[in-house]
């Protein structure tokens, strides 16, 4: 009876690891979570490793405007919130990249001190409505997402791939609209955080 139930048992663990592991492939849930940025890169400003083909904005220019769907089908335009708030632009791949909601969990739970900072976080992402309304469910209603499917405003701050992705960019601006910081990268898993973002907007504003 004894050996029957260490068998029985056996077979239960079994089982709860090959669920576990199975979970994970399909999740990818495996350690995906970004690296921090370097203080280095965070400090110089304006840092983009992303080669010439790609057009560069330039600090203390006036940021291309534009209007975009939110999660619910509402156009935002940027220079409705940019009047009364400075902006941090968080353009990211989608609600499929574990990289991107990591970047993004990080800076929802310092949200409310960025708030406190005057800075609303929007985040780009090509995916369409019905996507981005499950990364609006997990954030909350704090957030701005909005949704540039064909990747024009992407590609008016020169961070699109040809597939239309974006490469990871955070840019940070001013009450004017001006571009006071901005960062772009080639490493879709090396990001600043929300920490790290609360640094550059205390620094920079």
């Amino acid at each position: 009876m004894y050996y029957v139930i260490q068998q029985k048992l056996r077979c239960v663990q079994a089982s709860v690891i090959i669920a576990t592991a199975l979970l994970i492939s399909l999740t990818g849930c495996a350690a995906k979570v970004i690296e921090p940025t370097e203080q280095a890169k965070l400090k110089q400003g304006n840092y983009s490793d992303l080669n010439a083909s790609f057009k560069k904005l330039s600090l203390g220019q006036k940021v291309p405007t534009f209007t975009l769907p939110d999660a619910n089908g509402k156009q935002v335009s940027l220079s409705d919130i940019n009047q009364n708030k400075a902006v941090a632009l968080i353009f990211y791949r989608g609600d499929w990249c574990p990289y991107c909601i990591d970047q993004l969990g990080s800076i929802a739970a310092v949200l409310p001190q960025i708030e406190e900072l005057g800075v609303q976080v929007i985040g780009i992402t090509p995916d369409k409505q019905a996507m981005m309304q499950n990364t609006q469910r997990r954030f909350g209603q704090n957030f701005i997402f909005l949704s540039d499917p064909k990747a024009e405003v992407i590609r008016k701050y020169g961070v699109a791939r040809p597939n239309n992705l974006p490469h990871p960019a955070v840019y940070l601006l001013d009450k004017k609209g001006k571009l006071i910081w901005f960062y772009s990268s080639t490493n879709y898993k090396k990001r600043p955080n929300g920490e790290q973002l609360i640094s550059v907007i205390k620094q920079y504003l």
